[in-house]
């Protein structure tokens, strides 16, 4: 699918998803109404109790138990989020297990290998989760679609004795995934196989969708794959 095809389906859906239940004077946030919010740290009291100390009122508390075939527990999201209310702090969005952990670790790996009918059926658990969260009153998703893991080289020593999370292109691995050789063309089928179907489902729903970049942008087949957001890729 050609990227310029593929930008009309995100905006209709993933941006869609987004406003689609607001109302016109609603549809541009008001910066004032923004706010600190935080996907680390976890769900344990300690852990939420430290957040509010720091200012942090909302969070992501991260991936809830996953069964495949069956989604998610709708007793542990309510869990999380009385838990999470009873320390001032609003739970407003969850990771799907669609993760950056890369495609040999995947948990759903057939819809970023293509792989019919089995992607049908994790997209069907995925659906389940977002019902699952608009039922616990979770306003959004977090959700990878990667087939190589988040890439860093040796850590860099920074200022005060800290160390930087850091990747150089020229000391990457450049080993091939299990996905093999996936060009542009293919990631696209994919994304949009996967888009066309969860979309319009959590639009109806009223749950954001919220995809996060490849990480780092890589040029075209770095380890075989051929990342979506490869253009932004500097060398």
């Amino acid at each position: 699918m050609k990227r310029r095809d593929f930008g009309k389906v995100f905006t209709a859906g993933a941006i869609g998803t987004s406003v689609s239940h607001l109302n016109s004077a609603e549809a541009i946030p008001n910066p004032a109404q923004m706010h600190v919010g935080t996907q680390r740290f976890g769900i344990s009291t300690s852990a939420l109790q430290f957040k509010k100390r720091h200012g942090v009122n909302h969070h992501d508390a991260g991936t809830p138990t996953y069964t495949y075939g069956e989604g998610w527990d709708l007793n542990q999201l309510i869990e999380w989020k009385e838990k999470s209310e009873e320390q001032g702090v609003s739970l407003d969005m969850l990771h799907l297990p669609l993760s950056s952990g890369g495609i040999d670790n995947a948990k759903l790996p057939n819809i970023m290998l293509g792989i019919s009918p089995a992607r049908d059926k994790e997209i069907e658990d995925v659906c389940q989760m977002i019902e699952t969260a608009a039922a616990a009153g979770i306003r959004g998703l977090n959700y990878n679609m990667t087939i190589l893991r988040v890439l860093r080289t040796e850590r860099t020593m920074g200022r005060g004795g800290s160390s930087y999370s850091t990747w150089q292109f020229g000391e990457s691995e450049s080993e091939l995934t299990t996905a093999g050789r996936v060009t542009l063309d293919d990631m696209w089928e994919r994304i949009t196989y996967f888009l066309e179907r969860v979309i319009p489902f959590a639009t109806e729903k009223k749950v954001q969708m919220a995809c996060h970049q490849p990480d780092p942008p890589t040029p075209p087949n770095h380890c075989g794959i051929d990342r979506w957001n490869y253009d932004t890729f500097e060398g």
